[in-house]
């Protein structure tokens, strides 16, 4: 029979007095997996009865006719029947119990569960196109989803792991890069303080290297030479006891027979002392360059350098070491 309707739910017709075993079936159905409407299941609390057996009925694609002696003389399965048959649809006769099964569905093939109820049960669900399996392979399909459900984990697992290594790699890599960041700094800045204090070393040793010779200058009182100034060192601003003792060292050094010494003598006495009247001004004046074989005075010279070369106690024109000459020295003492 051609089937028709909204749900593809199988209608359950039963009499009252096989409400056990019509509950009993329509759980084992339901279980397996069957779209069945079984009204001491289906119907809600506060629906209309009548109004919800005549709309599952209209609605039903199939009707599992539960045939035994008490549904066969049930006005209400008749009337379902009835209804069924005029609607074209299919109906399922399942043989409870010995009955006379009625005319109409004489020729319908039908599922008997009066002896063997498992294996009715098992082509009734085949009817219904509900697959069965069996325990083996239930057992076998939950462990196949076990297996695959604790592969799935273990892949996410991994992958979480892969994850947060990754993640752990390259946070330490950015420590190590900001470690040398920090690292590089430090010593810039370490290279940067240390060039400053070299600097700033620098700069006092010359600013002190600078004052010393301010002060040094300062400490010379300058003579003029032909119109220029010469500056000669000099240890003591004034004509002391030290200046008196070279005098007298020169004087010795001429007596021994020393003319250089008594020259370098003259030549101390005469810086010791503030002004060149004194005696070792008059023993300077007696200088004698023995190469060139003549005297050698101050006034002669020409230039700065040549004054700086007779303050050494050399001769200005050939370099050659001055001495005191006795005759000089007796005629000017």
């Amino acid at each position: 029979m051609a089937t028709t309707g909204t749900t593809s739910a199988t209608f359950f017709s039963y009499s009252r007095k096989d409400s056990e075993f019509a509950a009993r079936l329509a759980r084992d159905l339901k279980a397996a997996g069957a779209d069945v409407w079984f009204d001491q299941i289906d119907i809600e609390p506060g629906m209309e009865w009548d109004r919800a057996v005549e709309e599952a009925v209209k609605e039903a694609p199939r009707i599992l006719l539960i045939l035994s002696p008490a549904s066969v003389n049930s006005r209400n399965v008749r009337d379902e029947i009835s209804f069924a048959l005029q609607e074209n649809k299919t109906i399922i006769p399942v043989l409870y119990q010995d009955c006379s099964i009625p005319l109409r569905l004489g020729r319908i093939q039908h599922v008997d569960l009066r002896t063997d109820y498992a294996h009715g049960l098992e082509a009734l669900l085949k009817t219904l196109r509900v697959e069965t399996t069996s325990e083996a392979e239930k057992a076998q399909k939950e462990a196949d989803a076990q297996a695959k459900a604790e592969a799935e984990r273990k892949a996410k697992q991994q992958e979480a792991e892969r994850a947060r290594q990754a993640a752990e790699a390259e946070k330490a890599q950015q420590e190590a890069e900001a470690r040398a960041r920090a690292e590089a700094e430090r010593r810039a800045q370490q290279e940067a303080e240390e060039a400053r204090q070299r600097a700033e070393a620098q700069q006092e040793a010359e600013a002190q290297a600078k004052a010393e010779e301010e002060r040094k200058r300062a400490a010379v009182k300058p003579r003029t030479v032909e119109g220029k100034v010469v500056e000669r060192p000099r240890e003591t601003p004034d004509w002391s006891a030290t200046a008196a003792a070279f005098y007298q060292t020169a004087v010795k050094r001429l007596q021994e027979g020393d003319p250089c010494g008594a020259l370098a003598a003259a030549r101390a006495c005469v810086t010791s002392g503030d002004t060149l009247d004194h005696d070792g001004r008059r023993l300077m004046d007696s200088a004698w360059c023995p190469r060139c074989n003549k005297r050698v005075r101050e006034p002669s010279f020409t230039s700065t350098a040549a004054y700086s070369r007779f303050w050494r106690g050399e001769c200005p024109i050939c370099l050659s070491p001055l001495v005191v000459s006795k005759k000089n020295l007796a005629g000017g003492i």
